[in-house]
Protein backbone atom coordinates (compact mmCIF):
# COMPACT_ATOMS: atom_id res chain seq x y z
CA UNK A 1 0.00 0.00 0.00
CA UNK A 2 2.36 2.68 -1.29
CA UNK A 3 1.70 6.31 -2.25
CA UNK A 4 3.46 5.72 -5.60
CA UNK A 5 2.23 3.46 -8.39
CA UNK A 6 3.40 -0.14 -8.47
CA UNK A 7 2.81 -2.71 -11.19
CA UNK A 8 2.90 -6.48 -11.51
CA UNK A 9 1.97 -9.07 -14.12
CA UNK A 10 0.38 -12.46 -13.56
CA UNK A 11 1.65 -15.66 -15.09
CA UNK A 12 -0.29 -16.58 -18.23
CA UNK A 13 -3.52 -18.54 -17.73
CA UNK A 14 -6.59 -19.67 -19.65
CA UNK A 15 -9.52 -17.34 -18.98
CA UNK A 16 -12.45 -19.43 -17.69
CA UNK A 17 -15.07 -16.72 -17.43
CA UNK A 18 -16.61 -13.66 -19.08
CA UNK A 19 -15.33 -11.03 -16.65
CA UNK A 20 -12.93 -10.52 -13.76
CA UNK A 21 -13.95 -9.86 -10.17
CA UNK A 22 -11.57 -8.38 -7.64
CA UNK A 23 -11.40 -8.42 -3.86
CA UNK A 24 -9.66 -5.13 -3.11
CA UNK A 25 -9.30 -2.22 -0.77
CA UNK A 26 -8.15 1.07 -2.28
CA UNK A 27 -8.12 4.68 -1.16
CA UNK A 28 -9.81 7.29 -3.40
CA UNK A 29 -6.39 8.92 -3.85
CA UNK A 30 -5.17 5.72 -5.51
CA UNK A 31 -6.84 2.70 -7.01
CA UNK A 32 -6.37 -0.44 -9.07
CA UNK A 33 -6.26 -0.60 -12.87
CA UNK A 34 -6.00 -3.72 -15.04
CA UNK A 35 -4.62 -4.31 -18.50
CA UNK A 36 -5.28 -7.54 -20.42
CA UNK A 37 -2.59 -8.98 -22.69
CA UNK A 38 -2.82 -11.81 -25.19
CA UNK A 39 -0.69 -14.96 -25.39
CA UNK A 40 2.06 -13.06 -27.25
CA UNK A 41 2.00 -10.42 -24.47
CA UNK A 42 0.44 -7.76 -26.70
CA UNK A 43 -1.99 -5.36 -25.01
CA UNK A 44 -5.56 -6.08 -26.11
CA UNK A 45 -7.18 -2.97 -27.65
CA UNK A 46 -9.92 -1.60 -25.42
CA UNK A 47 -8.49 -3.43 -22.38
CA UNK A 48 -5.33 -1.37 -21.80
CA UNK A 49 -4.36 0.83 -18.86
CA UNK A 50 -5.42 3.84 -20.97
CA UNK A 51 -9.02 2.53 -21.08
CA UNK A 52 -9.05 0.99 -17.59
CA UNK A 53 -11.33 2.45 -14.95
CA UNK A 54 -9.62 3.10 -11.62
CA UNK A 55 -11.23 0.89 -8.98
CA UNK A 56 -11.32 2.09 -5.40
CA UNK A 57 -13.23 1.40 -2.20
CA UNK A 58 -13.55 -1.81 -0.19
CA UNK A 59 -15.00 -4.63 -2.30
CA UNK A 60 -15.29 -8.41 -2.11
CA UNK A 61 -16.16 -8.92 -5.80
CA UNK A 62 -16.07 -5.74 -7.87
CA UNK A 63 -15.81 -6.17 -11.66
CA UNK A 64 -12.74 -5.00 -13.55
CA UNK A 65 -13.93 -2.42 -16.09
CA UNK A 66 -12.69 -0.45 -19.06
CA UNK A 67 -14.86 2.58 -19.88
CA UNK A 68 -17.48 0.98 -17.54
CA UNK A 69 -17.51 -2.24 -19.59
CA UNK A 70 -16.53 -5.56 -17.97
CA UNK A 71 -17.18 -8.08 -20.78
CA UNK A 72 -14.24 -10.35 -21.63
CA UNK A 73 -16.29 -13.09 -23.34
CA UNK A 74 -14.35 -12.59 -26.61
CA UNK A 75 -11.27 -13.89 -24.75
CA UNK A 76 -12.92 -16.80 -22.90
CA UNK A 77 -10.81 -19.99 -23.09
CA UNK A 78 -7.85 -18.02 -24.46
CA UNK A 79 -4.44 -17.66 -22.82
CA UNK A 80 -4.03 -14.19 -21.32
CA UNK A 81 -1.85 -12.23 -18.91
CA UNK A 82 -3.12 -9.56 -16.53
CA UNK A 83 -1.11 -6.47 -15.69
CA UNK A 84 -2.04 -4.57 -12.54
CA UNK A 85 -1.27 -0.98 -11.59
CA UNK A 86 -1.91 -0.12 -7.94
CA UNK A 87 -1.57 2.97 -5.78
CA UNK A 88 -2.65 3.21 -2.12
CA UNK A 89 -4.37 -0.14 -2.64
CA UNK A 90 -4.41 -3.77 -1.54
CA UNK A 91 -5.46 -6.57 -3.89
CA UNK A 92 -6.51 -9.76 -2.12
CA UNK A 93 -7.98 -11.96 -4.86
CA UNK A 94 -8.82 -12.16 -8.57
CA UNK A 95 -11.62 -14.37 -9.89
CA UNK A 96 -12.82 -15.15 -13.41
CA UNK A 97 -16.63 -15.08 -13.29
CA UNK A 98 -19.46 -15.83 -15.71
Amino acid sequence: EAPEYGEFTTAHFRLRGNRLELNLSADRTGGVQIEVRDEQFNAIPGRTFAEADSLYGDHLATPATWHRESDLSAYRDQIIYLRFRLRAAKLFAIKAAS
